[in-house]
């Protein structure tokens, strides 16, 4: 078993470090919410965003803040999200599959070798971003590997960051201390917030998609979803009307090319 694989298994729920990592990511998200608070934010949601999407436990949030758990659920990563929004915070995020971050990835590490938004490489957090935008949210502070950071800069350098470890490969990385990190994101959120309003969120309007998967027959499995085009053995391509369109008709991708891989398509 690859050393990628090996710790993605001892991170799953149920492992040891997994509940480790669950606890130290509750940690950063409720540091995020006291920055907000101290910047004079009065409503906080929370989206698990992560997997089965039930890793943080309610007990551990701050109380200020309320949490959406649970999978499937529409919007996915960015459930629960609208106009009514100042903006959004993305904490513990990873870069997009095919670059060098910790545990890279774009939202199926099994199926999706690469996504594009109009012919620009697009990860969880372009993806996200730009879904925000749609209804005018403008993203104002990410935290994760150095990676991730180029990627951001390259979205929106105006977008504050919180770097929490350098990333050496896939799985190994030169981590700052816990306490270093919850200090950074809580000053970082507080300032961010406070200046929100002179933040652009990310804008896209019509959005051409293509996708390159990890193995042949995913494509086919993908053109079975109306509007999806094969274009090879590993090649998908949808038009969609925007970022919102786009994001379901990724995760109908990615459904049925899961579906497909566990021999049940």
């Amino acid at each position: 078993m690859k050393t990628s694989q090996c710790l993605e298994k001892a991170l799953a729920p149920g492992r040891e470090e997994y509940e480790r990592g669950r606890k130290l990511m509750a940690g950063d998200v409720n540091a995020a919410i006291e920055g907000a608070l101290l910047a004079g934010a009065d409503e906080i949601v929370v989206n698990d965003a992560h997997g089965t999407m039930r890793n943080l436990c309610i007990e551990d949030i701050h109380p200020a803040a309320r949490l959406i758990s649970g999978y499937p659920k529409p919007q996915m990563m960015m459930c629960g999200l609208d106009g009514s929004f100042d903006a959004a915070v993305f904490v513990g995020y990873h870069s997009r599959s095919g670059t060098g971050g910790v545990l890279a990835h774009t939202i199926s590490g099994g199926v999706f070798f690469n996504v594009s938004y109009n012919g620009k490489p697009a990860g969880e957090f372009a993806i996200n971003a730009a879904l925000a935008g749609a209804y005018g949210v403008p993203v104002i502070l990410v935290s994760g590997d150095d990676c991730l950071q180029e990627e951001v800069k390259e979205w929106n350098p105006a977008i504050g960051y919180v770097t929490t470890k350098n990333a050496i490969n896939r799985s190994c990385a030169n981590c700052l201390h816990p306490e270093t990190v919850t200090r950074s994101i809580k000053e970082t959120t507080e300032r961010m917030v406070k200046c929100c309003r002179e933040i652009p969120p990310v804008k896209l309007e019509e959005v051409d998609v293509e996708i390159t998967y990890k193995f042949p027959g995913f494509a086919l499995a993908a053109a079975s979803i109306p509007g999806v085009e094969m274009m090879d053995p590993i090649t998908s391509r949808f038009h969609a009307a925007g970022p919102v369109e786009a994001v379901d008709l990724l995760m109908a991708v990615s459904n049925a090319s899961n579906v497909y891989s566990n021999g049940l398509y």
